[in-house]
């Protein structure tokens, strides 16, 4: 059951995500992703982010032609594995307004 009410476009970019710190982690780290498709409300992200469902995720967007990159406060609405690639995840953001 589709539960998007906007629709999707296909959309490359490089995202860089800071999950939340961890307890053995003071600093959290930055991760790279791609984005694989965009809408008005959320984003879909491809890359090895293992992070918690409703997780406020803090990225950073390196739109093409755009010269410096641009911070945007999502939440983790899904994620799943890609099976033929481990470690790798698909996750689906919510834009935070």
């Amino acid at each position: 059951m589709e539960c998007r009410k906007e629709s999707r476009h296909s959309f490359v970019c490089d995202v860089d995500a800071a999950p939340p710190a961890t307890h053995n982690q003071e600093i959290p780290r930055t991760a790279s992703a791609v984005a694989l498709n965009i809408s008005a409300g959320g984003v879909c992200i491809l890359g090895e982010l293992s992070i918690e469902r409703f997780s406020v995720l803090p990225c950073q967007f390196h739109f093409p032609e755009v010269p410096v990159p641009i911070p945007i406060l999502t939440q983790v609405r899904w994620i799943e594995p890609v099976e033929s690639r481990e470690g790798v995840f698909r996750i689906g953001l919510a834009f935070i307004a």
